[in-house]
């Protein structure tokens, strides 16, 4: 029935709005129940598996890529502890082992569309993704696998999938997963590798002063091969346009490397930056943001909404769009100089307090702790980030 006065078109579109209604809540109400009867172990996982797949027919979306994803990462793993127990014959281990291959592909790919659909999974799904594809390329290295041709094709299609996503997603996503490629930048597999540099190499021509305290650190390791792959990364990004603001934290770098390693006199409490840090305090100013926590983390749209897994909640923005945001104000402070009062600690390492004063002319504090391991650090303050950004998204 047709009300009088519409045209065929409008009454085309609006049947094809009311069917796209359908199938979106006949996708939900699928997915509901599936994730109870997933929940509640009443069906088995090929089933759960066929509706999941029922309900992404009916309307994809990121919800329904995320439940398939979980699933099918939830039987890989179940398959690796099995694997792992077992002591089978070479054939049945090389049939698990291309199960276990065709289980990590769908994971990958089951991500990486449930992030294609927007950043409402992005602390869970992107961080997931890649480390069961770094994993994935790291296996596939192992003598007993390089016989299977088969695993060898799935992997290259899984390699694809993420490099294929490197160019669609908004660099500033990757950001939040940097410190995890940072330390697989010496991963073995070279096609990983090239994917790997791929994505530190556009976040770095994107977003250089964020990704930039990520990678000066690594510079330095102790870890020669590390810090070789860390300056070939960044010979490429100075390539590229991006060599004054290196040099900058570079040399800033061993700056500081240098006062965390001064060991004051017995007893002092106080040194100064002018007398005992000179090239420091000249240093300044600099191009180089103050390392803050507001600095050097993206807000992303969406980010951490997805905790109402079951409500149908709402739309979140696609990865095509949010290429428009911006993650970080305009306005971020740069490093304009130091206090020349440095604060000793009374504690065993004796770390030092400086002071940083940024171009918004605000005093910055921070420690300087000499021959420390601080990766642990760094992971908590990561961690303390993504939860500001979960309460943020629902704050019931």
């Amino acid at each position: 029935v047709r009300a009088s006065g519409e045209s065929d078109a409008e009454s085309e579109a609006g049947t094809a709005m009311a069917g796209d209604a359908t199938r979106a809540a006949f996708a939900h109400a699928t997915l509901l129940l599936t994730q109870w009867q997933e929940a509640s172990n009443a069906v088995g996982s090929a089933q759960l598996l066929a509706q999941y797949e029922r309900a992404l027919r009916a309307h994809e979306s990121d919800r329904a890529h995320y439940a398939l994803a979980r699933l099918y990462d939830t039987l890989f793993v179940t398959l690796s502890e099995k694997d792992a127990r077992s002591r089978e014959t070479t054939t049945a281990a090389d049939h698990r082992s291309l199960q276990m291959a065709t289980l990590q592909y769908y994971v990958v790919r089951h991500y990486g569309r449930t992030l294609m659909h927007g950043a409402r999974y992005l602390f869970r799904a992107l961080p997931r993704l890649l480390t069961v594809w770094l994993d994935f390329g790291a296996s596939i290295l192992r003598p007993a696998d390089a016989r299977s041709t088969r695993m060898v094709d799935r992997f290259r299609t899984a390699n694809r999938v993420v490099a294929n996503l490197a160019r669609r997603l908004p660099a500033y996503n990757f950001l939040v997963v940097m410190a995890q490629l940072v330390s697989r930048i010496c991963h073995p597999n070279e096609d990983v590798f090239a994917v790997v540099e791929s994505i530190l190499l556009n976040v770095l021509a994107l977003y250089p002063q964020q990704a930039m305290w990520q990678l000066v650190g690594v510079q330095r390791s102790t870890y020669a091969a590390r810090a070789a792959r860390c300056n070939a990364v960044l010979a490429k990004a100075r390539a590229a346009g991006a060599g004054d603001l290196v040099q900058q934290a570079s040399k800033l770098t061993d700056l500081l490397l240098a006062l965390c390693n001064a060991v004051p006199a017995r007893g002092v409490t106080t040194m100064h930056m002018a007398t005992d840090f000179r090239a420091l305090a000249r240093s300044a100013p600099l191009d180089v943001i103050v390392p803050l926590q507001r600095c050097l983390t993206p807000a992303v749209p969406d980010a951490g909404n997805g905790d109402g897994e079951l409500a149908l909640g709402p739309t979140p923005v696609p990865a095509s769009q949010q290429a428009l945001h911006q993650p970080f104000n305009s306005d971020l402070p740069t490093i304009s100089g130091f206090d020349d009062a440095i604060d000793v600690m009374h504690s065993l390492q004796r770390p030092k307090k400086i002071t940083i004063v940024g171009s918004d002319g605000h005093r910055y504090s921070f420690l300087c702790k000499p021959k420390d391991d601080l990766r642990k650090d760094a992971r908590l303050m990561e961690f303390n980030a993504m939860i500001n950004q979960l309460f943020g998204g629902d704050s019931r």
